[in-house]
């Protein structure tokens, strides 16, 4: 019944029409949302939060010159409740169509988001292309907390997200769409990013000592929103965290290619590299004997060496080989860790072996796929971890 319904959701979100431009005046009468939160409060009801930009003033263009950002938050029994009295205290109409990303609180994560992505499916202005993050604290302390370099939160948040899209390894953002597909699947599970906050006094900006101390938060705990780890679901509901690196860990399983460097130490633990991998193909073989099954990953990373704390001569092919097998060795610890807490500690098969098994051996999925959560905690990993240095990436060859 479930997987039906969010079919027709997944209809509905293909269906979406793009939007036109804006003229002036309706432009002026509306509330741009561009972000987007919600939690489950202690009494149950649910809270939306956004932060809407309020355009003022338009350019040589015909397009707003300048704009305030709003924060606005509204209870209610359900969703479309709590939007509705979101509504209500708005003094401009709200749209959402460019909205950029969606914060889920903890709690309510935990309790299953299957409602919230149904009411989100529903709004025509809900875009597929949304990122859904993850919060340990509440959709609302993330998104009224203040921007520490850009002018409002939105756009330091979508600057990290840029940022990790592109070198960043210890983060994987999904969007609304693919959260969709993986509930309408039914996969035992999935993962998507987590946003947190961190205080500190100190400043991080440049400035002049006479400007510094008009600042009133000066030497008083800021907080600095910051975008690292996942969250895990198992179905809809979130099950636990992974750490930066296990989450480098599920992307080279997933062959989710993202770039992103890891230190290592050989030579006795002497030496020490830094290793930064650009490309990675990770190949997944089930092996099925009478009841038992054994998964057996095949990882291919290649990379430069972008660091390097060595007295011994590079060049030499016994000395990249070296390299090589402690960059293979490290990524090696680092996924068993992963799949040891995905099995031992979540129960969660969000790294996708069933998933593999249902679409390569249809025929064993028949025979166990029903009690495969009972399984999958029970079956055998092997690994092999292949690292091939294209270059060692340094200026000089140091010798002994």
């Amino acid at each position: 019944m479930i997987k039906k319904v969010f079919l027709i959701i997944l209809i509905n979100i293909v269906l979406i029409s793009n939007t036109g431009c804006w003229g002036k005046r309706e432009l002026s009468e509306i509330g741009l949302v561009t972000a987007t939160g919600i939690d489950l409060d202690p009494n149950g009801e649910i809270r939306i939060t956004v932060i809407s930009i309020t355009p003022i003033g338009f350019g040589m263009t015909g397009g707003p010159d300048r704009s305030n950002a709003w924060i606005g938050t509204g209870t209610g029994k359900t969703f479309a409740d709590a939007r509705r009295n979101l509504n209500h205290k708005a003094t401009k109409k709200l749209a959402w169509f460019h909205n950029r990303f969606i914060i889920i609180g903890e709690d309510l994560a935990k309790n299953g988001i299957t409602d919230v992505m149904d009411h989100l499916s529903r709004n025509r202005e809900f875009r597929y292309e949304n990122r859904i993050l993850i919060t340990p604290h509440t959709a609302y302390d993330m998104l009224t907390i203040p921007a520490d370099i850009e002018k409002n939160l939105v756009l330091e948040i979508d600057g990290i997200i840029d940022n990790i899209k592109v070198e960043w390894s210890k983060s994987y953002i999904e969007n609304f769409k693919d959260i969709m597909v993986n509930l309408i699947e039914e996969k035992s599970g999935f993962v998507t990013s987590k946003i947190s906050y961190y205080k500190t006094d100190k400043t991080t900006i440049s400035t002049n000592r006479e400007d510094y101390k008009t600042i009133e938060s000066g030497g008083k705990d800021q907080d600095v929103a910051f975008i690292e780890g996942s969250g895990v679901f198992r179905e809809d509901k979130l099950v636990g965290w992974l750490d930066g690196t296990e989450t480098r860990s599920y992307i080279l399983i997933s062959s989710k290619v993202m770039s992103g460097t890891i230190s290592a130490k050989y030579n006795d633990q002497k030496d020490s590299l830094s290793f930064a991998f650009e490309d990675s193909k990770s190949n997944i073989r089930a092996e099925f004997n009478d009841n038992n099954i054994t998964i057996n990953i095949d990882l291919q990373v290649i990379g430069i060496i972008t660091g390097l704390y060595t007295g011994q001569n590079i060049r030499k092919e016994e000395e990249i080989n070296k390299m090589e097998q402690a960059i293979s060795k490290k990524i090696e610890n680092e996924l068993r860790q992963t799949v040891s807490k995905a099995q031992k500690e979540l129960k969660t098969d969000f790294l996708g072996f069933g998933d593999h098994i249902f679409r390569r051996h249809p025929n064993h999925w028949r025979k166990f796929g029903d009690s495969w959560d009972e399984i999958f905690p029970t079956i055998d990993v092997n690994y092999n971890v292949e690292v091939n240095i294209k270059r060692t990436g340094m200026i000089s060859n140091p010798t002994r």
